[in-house]
């Protein structure tokens, strides 16, 4: 038998005391929990205070700082900007001074109230003081021109060409032409003719591997006659020279075949619903198809480039385009003098987002962004052009497309087009249809018909023949033995 321990009244006390004891003990750690949650709680929420009290005075110092940053590149944009106007004036004050009087010159002669000892006595100075300034021997050319003096405008041609020879021939080149455009019929040839020889320089002066998109303005205004009708063809040489060189330098042939090729494609039109028992009956229709859907583009094509060729041109936005060009040759700075004109746009800038230099960078960043011209070949800008649908490139597209141009490579490719799928057109066509029987024809024209007829009766007759003497009346019956 086990032993049995025997716990008296005052053990059990004793353990009921020390029960009541832990429990009380409990229950002042609960109430001290409790507590100290509070107590935590109330410091979280200085806590949270407190950092909304940081980040007020951290957004107020950020404002303070930006404003003190802001009111620092104001001051120094403010200083800056004088002292660049002030070395724009000593370095090029005489550049603007020419540009005016030029601008003046040309205004003034148009209305016909300048006198020659005005212009010369204006002009003679200015090429003293810039010496390497393009457009000063320009202002002395115009004026020894206005006054008849040969040789000084000459010399003076010949100082500008060296200086700048690209701007100086255009200058010159639209200078004629707004003469000519006031001179009477009499004199108005000889001012055409001069005109030409400026423009043939100039287009000479061009690289047609890296081509401006201003040069296609010129050779527009050039095509639909805005010099004048060119009777001698003067600048024609020079533009197969350029498709030459372009020729020679970059794929050209190609690249404008696989262009053309894929436009004249897309006007493909299947024949497939015109001769749809064609398409039915003849394993050949495909071969014959991918013929006479191009035969089928020629109509779509043609009204295409009758579309470009025949498109009204707007000649008053063409005119105002060369008058853009001539002002900005006239209005444009020297190389010297645009790094100076970049400093003084940049503290301008500044000036007017109030200091704000990160919003006047990229302010500055987008203008020279919109200004930039992406490096093409005139080949290239030529395709910009005629690709587009843009009404306002109308007479570019005209241009485009004549012979000296693109037109070469559009009626090139037009050809290939046209001919690539006729060496595959079946010349003779297959009849052949699951409804036929079995049966297959074939024709060459079309002219065999009664010999197609006969075959197919013959072969219709032979089948059924062949059908009915195959039925044997006594199958699926059995033979009685006895």
């Amino acid at each position: 038998m086990a032993e049995v321990t025997q716990v008296s009244v005052t053990d059990l006390n004793r353990v009921v005391r020390a029960i009541e004891i832990t429990a009380a003990g409990v229950a002042d750690v609960s109430r001290k929990t409790d507590i100290l949650a509070d107590d935590v709680a109330r410091i979280d929420n200085k806590v949270e205070v407190v950092r909304a009290d940081l980040a007020k005075l951290q957004a107020a110092f950020n404002a303070f700082v930006t404003e003190q940053r802001n009111a620092n590149n104001l001051q120094f944009a403010a200083t800056e900007i004088v002292r660049v106007r002030q070395e724009l004036d000593e370095k090029f004050g005489k550049h603007a001074e020419s540009r005016i009087r030029l601008r003046g010159i040309l205004d003034t002669t148009d209305s016909g109230l300048l006198r020659e000892h005005t212009v010369q006595s204006c002009s003679e100075q200015i090429i003293l003081d810039t010496p390497e300034y393009w457009l000063a021997p320009c202002l002395v050319a115009v004026a020894a021109w206005i006054s008849n003096e040969e040789e000084l405008a000459n010399n003076a041609l010949t100082e500008a060409i060296k200086r700048n020879a690209a701007k100086t021939t255009l200058l010159f080149a639209l200078i004629c032409k707004r003469a000519a455009d006031h001179d009477d019929e009499s004199i108005r040839n000889e001012r055409q003719k001069a005109c030409f020889k400026w423009l043939k320089a100039y287009f000479d002066t061009q690289d047609p591997l890296a081509m401006s998109d201003k040069v296609l303005v010129v050779v527009n205004a050039w095509a639909n006659n805005l010099f004048g009708e060119d009777t001698l063809n003067t600048c024609q040489k020079t533009f197969k020279n350029w498709m030459e060189v372009i020729k020679d330098e970059t794929d050209l042939d190609e690249n404008q075949l696989v262009e053309w090729k894929s436009f004249y494609e897309k006007q493909c039109v299947s024949t497939r619903d015109t001769y749809a028992t064609f398409a039915n009956i003849s394993p050949e229709f495909p071969a014959a198809d991918a013929y006479l859907s191009r035969i089928n583009s020629i109509d779509a094509i043609q009204a295409h480039f009758d579309e470009i060729r025949y498109a009204p041109i707007d000649l008053n936005n063409l005119r105002e385009q060369l008058e853009e060009q001539l002002n900005d040759l006239i209005n444009d700075f020297d190389e010297k003098e645009k790094a100076l004109r970049a400093d003084e746009r940049h503290f301008d800038l500044i000036k007017k987002f109030k200091g704000d230099k990160y919003t006047a960078v990229a302010v500055e960043g987008y203008e020279l962004t919109q200004k930039a011209s992406k490096a093409a070949n005139f080949a290239q800008r030529l395709q910009e052009a005629v690709s587009s649908t843009d009404s306002k490139f109308a007479a570019a597209r005209k241009t485009a497309i004549q012979p000296e141009f693109l037109g070469e490579f559009i009626q090139t490719s037009y050809k290939e087009y046209i001919t690539e799928k006729k060496a595959d057109f079946p010349e003779e066509i297959t009849l052949k249809h699951s409804s036929f029987l079995g049966w297959t024809g074939k024709s060459r024209d079309g002219q065999n018909k009664k010999e197609l007829t006969d075959s197919y009766t013959a072969h219709v007759n032979n089948k059924r023949a062949a059908d009915v003497g195959a039925v044997n009346p006594n199958a699926g019956m059995k033979t009685l033995i006895i």
